[in-house]
């Protein structure tokens, strides 16, 4: 037996968007820059970086000191490239979303909140 597959709810490779998708899975609502600019590409590298330095402090190959600096360095700009605020400024709700959308950006969806 033949079976045909639905072909129209396939979503192409070209428009998924992971960004856009780890934001809606983390609960984020925030203006993510284009797919594919610059700003998207530096978005993503600093979500990487924010959950590299909360696991270096996690497994403890790192001090807090010097992973909760760059943590809060990081935190700090995807604060600002999200909500247009900096850390400070930014609703405590909001802080625990961008950690999460990191956190599932960088694949370490266990550093969820």
């Amino acid at each position: 037996m033949n079976e045909e597959f639905p072909q129209g709810g396939v979503i192409k490779n070209e428009d998924f968007d992971f960004l856009a998708e780890s934001a809606l899975d983390a609960g984020l609502k925030a203006k993510l820059p284009p797919k594919g600019s610059v700003a998207w590409h530096r978005l993503f590298q600093l979500c990487k970086n924010y959950s590299d330095a909360v696991h270096k402090d996690v497994t403890g190959v790192a001090t807090y000191e010097i992973s909760g600096r760059e943590r809060r360095k990081f935190h700090n700009e995807m604060c600002k490239m999200l909500f247009g605020t900096d850390y400070d400024n930014t609703s405590a709700k909001n802080i625990v979303d961008t950690a999460s959308f990191a956190h599932m950006v960088a694949g370490r969806e266990q550093y969820m909140t």
